[in-house]
């Protein structure tokens, strides 16, 4: 099986820059683990979010019921 060895990263701002990096290399590696933490801290927080929506959400409906 062949597998690739660069990753292509387009900048998207119309420009046409790109950059070209190694897949697989221990810096790659790092900026995936920091990914994967930050969004296990996020999914954390879901919990504390969902309960303020909630509380967002009583509030609105009490004011729209004094209107």
């Amino acid at each position: 099986m062949k597998y690739h060895t660069q990753l292509l990263t387009l900048s998207g701002d119309g420009t046409g820059n790109y950059t070209l990096t190694r897949i697989g290399t221990a810096e790659e590696r790092m900026g995936i683990d920091r990914e994967i933490q930050t969004l296990r801290s996020k999914l954390q927080e879901v919990d504390r979010w969902e309960a303020r929506v909630q509380e967002l959400s009583k509030l609105l409906s009490v004011q729209h019921e004094s209107e």
